[in-house]
């Protein structure tokens, strides 16, 4: 039975944010971490659940939706593990543009009407770009900004939305490599899948779904330390549980664009 469209409005998504919280973490560490409302969790599950049904599928049948340019060379659809860029040496999945809707890749036919893979991950990007919206709205505000309401929307000087790209990924080796061609940390033996590196981009907003010992979280994820000079783990607040990123939580990283905006208060 076909998934049903459903939105929140954005007052619903960023019930639980604190505007004060998010503009000191962005300008003490670059980034935040703040917990998803009941109702986007929810959406957000949806579209987990959908992805992992089309990652069972074979991989020739995930090549018939290989990265296609639209009319303006930006790349839609899968790609595997080592495929795009150096950047995705360890993971596979999916990337549509803002412009581009998400394809029905249940039904093996790009032109077929939305299936339960489209809708929820419409439905969840939707969510996503209201919850950006409401939060670069405060940011706008707080670096004085002209017309914060409007200064990252479609009709603002930095349309966030139009330009943004909407990632799923899985963390995976492609066939031809294995472990030994990746860095392992003599600290605690992890290897590193993805380089240090800072997104082109006003923000970047990361959702997890991991599970491990019956515990959700994200492992991995790290920022350098301003303090320390050193990369060191993104935490959840301490009383939120586990000290990991997770799948009620979602981490918003400032990109070097929003560094600009800020004078490099930002970073």
């Amino acid at each position: 039975m076909m998934s049903k469209e459903k939105s929140h409005s954005a007052s619903v998504l960023v019930s639980n944010m604190d505007p004060v919280a998010i503009l000191t973490a962005l300008q003490r560490r670059g980034y935040f971490v703040m917990p998803l409302s009941a109702e986007m969790l929810e959406t957000q599950e949806e579209m987990f659940r959908q992805f992992d049904i089309f990652d069972t599928r074979s991989v020739t049948e995930k090549e018939y939706f290989s990265l296609t340019p639209d009319a303006i060379g930006e790349n839609n659809g899968w790609h595997g593990a080592g495929g795009l860029s150096r950047y995705n040496q360890c993971r596979q999945g999916i990337i549509f543009q803002a412009s581009s809707p998400v394809w029905p890749m249940l039904s093996m036919n790009k032109e077929a009407a939305p299936d339960d893979f489209s809708i929820a991950h419409e439905n969840f990007r939707h969510e996503v770009h209201l919850l950006a919206a409401a939060i670069m709205e405060q940011v706008a505000a707080a670096l004085e900004l002209p017309e914060p309401a409007s200064y990252f929307t479609a009709n603002g000087p930095q349309d966030i939305i139009g330009g943004s790209q909407f990632h799923v990924k899985k963390v995976m080796l492609s066939e031809t490599e294995d472990l030994s061609a990746l860095h392992k940390s003599p600290e605690d033996g992890r290897y590193l899948t993805l380089r240090a590196h800072r997104d082109p981009s006003v923000v970047s907003m990361v959702f997890h779904k991991h599970r491990h010992d019956g515990v959700e979280h994200g492992l991995g994820l790290q920022f350098k330390d301003p303090d320390l000079g050193s990369f060191v783990n993104i935490n959840i607040p301490a009383d939120e549980g586990n000290g990991t990123t997770g799948r009620p939580l979602c981490v918003i990283i400032a990109g070097s664009i929003l560094e600009l905006l800020s004078d490099g208060k930002w970073k």
